[in-house]
């Protein structure tokens, strides 16, 4: 921990904003730079996606949502939004959502097709995703897109029958002890699903602890571990890419990174062994990571927005925070 320390210390992490390892039931490491603290709210993007994908579970726990294999047009049909799911968008299921395999023509992990953009420019963007017309059948082709988490948002609030705001604050935030936060909205109210949510860091670690018991949160079940089971399995491997890879690190082995339900997977090597690692990703640098062999939780915030600079996390992870651990 003392190089890790040094390390920080000597600003070898430009923009890091917030790091805390949580290792065996303790905090061993909690800090905070430039200015900010633990009553700091961080802009998390896309892993807010991630916080998504439990409350998608949660509403398959509770039976609002009936199975993965649903289609969501039957949840719309006596909706305003019925009139969008016509042809082969009838086809979409559950799980096309949580895989980012709907067809929607959006793809901006590669930035072929961005779709947010323009969606923050309209009024209501929930409509304006379930508008979008299909660039492949449904189910035959993995493409990141934002769409897909308004759409699921939308579905869990039409299945449930409140708010997703309610829904979120009820059978997740409120039970992890989680009262402090801001979420965006468009001009139509709609909570944005995919991202701009603002969130303590230690906030952001009570989400990993939860997905580090299983499930299970003080004693208390909140989402079932079966979910989150399939939820951060490796179903789609991401095309030619490798967040280690990408994070500056010379003459290291790299095992393609994977896609679950707004999940990521990657094992990273430290000495002669791999390990696994399930981690949420949002721009800028936004990591919440859990490695379930070494019981460990890492959550990172930090300020390299559309950025290469972003992946050093993984530089951190692999050369300081893991050997840390292992001592």
């Amino acid at each position: 921990m003392d190089a890790l320390i040094t390390h920080i210390t000597e600003n070898k992490y430009a923009n890091l904003y917030s790091l805390l390892i949580y290792h065996s039931n303790t905090i061993i490491y909690e800090n905070y730079f430039s200015g900010h603290s633990a009553d700091s709210l961080f802009d998390i993007r896309s892993s807010f996606k991630s916080i998504l994908s439990l409350l998608v579970g949660i509403s398959l726990d509770q039976g609002h949502i009936h199975s993965l294999d649903d289609k969501v047009s039957l949840y719309f049909d006596d909706t305003r939004y019925a009139p969008f799911f016509t042809g082969r968008k009838r086809d979409i299921t559950v799980r096309h959502l949580l895989t980012m395999k709907s067809g929607l023509i959006c793809e901006e992990f590669f930035s072929s097709h961005d779709c947010e953009t323009p969606m923050e420019k309209s009024d209501n963007w929930i409509t304006f995703c379930m508008e979008r017309p299909l660039a492949n059948k449904p189910g035959h082709q993995w493409s990141y897109g934002t769409c897909n988490t308004l759409i699921a948002g939308a579905l869990i609030e039409v299945a449930a029958g409140i708010s997703l705001g309610t829904f979120a604050a009820r059978y997740l935030f409120t039970p992890l002890g989680i009262n402090d936060y801001k979420w965006t909205r468009d001009p139509s109210g709609n909570y944005m699903s995919g991202g701009s949510f603002f969130m303590r860091a230690p906030d952001m670690l009570k989400i990993g602890q939860l997905m580090l018991g299983n499930g299970s949160f003080s004693h208390q079940r909140i989402i079932s571990g079966e979910y989150l089971a399939l939820a951060t399995s490796p179903i789609n491997k991401i095309p030619s890419f490798s967040f280690v890879g990408q994070s500056g690190l010379k003459d290291i082995s790299c095992k393609p990174a994977y896609y679950g339900f707004y999940w990521y997977t990657e094992s990273v090597k430290v000495g002669k062994r791999f390990y696994t690692c399930q981690f949420t990703s949002g721009n800028g640098g936004q990591y919440l990571l859990l490695i379930r062999e070494l019981a460990l939780v890492v959550v990172c915030t930090q300020g390299n927005f559309d950025s290469p600079r972003a992946k050093q996390f993984f530089e951190l992870l692999i050369q300081q925070i893991i050997p840390a651990v292992l001592q």
